[in-house]
């Protein structure tokens, strides 16, 4: 019995104790609060400086671009052309592409002897589309612990026409691409694109698939 009234005891005491120590923290942790002054548990965390660029505020895109672009039956071949983008808002824009590359038809000269086009083994094609583009994933490409470029991923599709061979054929046009601004008035871009259109060159009329991988820069103004 007056072991059991002992524990009870104890156990009142050390109950009397805690309390008394919970609140003195409390007051203690109000007291600093209200004195402005920082707690002592505060950590102090170190920010890095990241510098990230910004779209710059004008929405027009002008520059060039170069790559290969793959025509169907013909191989692949150097493209080069110039891009016009307009940015109406953050989310979608419209661009404006023409593009020239030399094809050739060396393949069936040297294996068939028979030459596809008329004015020698090499003609130009040249196409231009309007297309409607959405900025799908916009963020940041880091480089290092302090350089943070504003990046973003973008899909398009539109139509326009190609010439090819002294004919001309309604064209559609699709793809994506990755955009980086180094710079808030300067953009890197990285696309793929697919241009299909009607041809009869090899005799009976298809839908051709080519497909265009480029790279290129433009500005804003």
């Amino acid at each position: 019995m007056f072991k059991r009234i002992f524990s009870r005891i104890i156990l009142f005491t050390l109950a009397c104790a805690a309390l008394i120590n919970a609140r003195a923290a409390t007051d203690a942790d109000a007291e600093f609060r209200l004195s402005g002054k920082p707690l002592l548990y505060e950590p102090e965390v170190e920010r890095r400086p990241v510098h990230l660029a910004n779209i710059d505020s004008e929405y027009v895109e002008f520059g060039p671009y170069a790559g290969l672009l793959s025509v169907e039956d013909f191989g692949a071949n150097v493209v080069t052309g110039w891009r016009l983008v307009l940015h109406p808002l953050p989310w979608l824009f419209v661009e404006g592409a023409r593009g020239t590359s030399a094809v050739s038809d060396e393949t069936f000269r040297k294996n068939f002897s028979f030459p596809i086009f008329q004015d020698g083994q090499l003609t130009a094609l040249t196409y231009s589309y309007v297309a409607l583009g959405w900025n799908l994933m916009p963020g940041e490409i880091f480089l290092g612990r302090s350089l943070a470029l504003t990046s973003g991923v973008y899909v398009l599709g539109g139509a326009g026409r190609t010439e090819f061979n002294h004919e001309s054929w309604p064209t559609i046009v699709y793809g994506m691409g990755l955009r980086v601004l180094p710079i808030d008035w300067i953009a890197l871009h990285l696309d793929v694109r697919g241009l299909e259109f009607q041809s009869s060159l090899l005799g009976r009329r298809k839908m051709t698939h080519n497909v265009e991988l480029n790279v290129g820069a433009s500005v804003y103004f």
